[in-house]
C-alpha cells in the first residue's frame, strides 16, 4: 500500500528521546485518508474499528490507530502494517 502524501511540519524531529512528543491530526472532509488508514490496521483493529456504532467515533478510532502506525513507521522505518 502506497502511503499518502502527509503534510509533516518541517520543525517535526523524528528521534527517540526521553521528552514526549504531541502530535494532530486535522482529518479531511473525504474519506480517502480514513480508507487508507484502515489498510493498515490488523484484523483485530478493523473489528475493533466496525464495533463502533457512530461513524465519528469509528472515523477518530481509525485515524488514531492509523496515526499512531505512521508515527512508529516514521521512527522505525518499519512497515506501517
Amino acid at each position: 500500500t502506497d502511503l499518502p502524501a502527509v503534510s509533516w511540519h518541517t520543525n517535526v524531529v523524528f528521534s527517540l528521546s526521553d521528552s514526549p512528543s504531541v502530535f494532530r491530526l486535522q482529518l479531511p472532509d473525504d474519506n480517502f485518508i480514513t480508507t487508507f488508514f484502515l489498510s493498515i490496521l490488523q484484523p483485530d483493529e478493523q473489528a475493533r474499528a466496525m464495533r463502533y456504532h457512530q461513524p465519528a467515533d469509528r472515523q477518530r478510532f481509525i485515524a488514531g490507530r492509523g496515526l499512531l502506525r505512521l508515527l512508529i513507521h516514521r521512527y522505525t522505518g518499519l512497515s506501517p502494517q
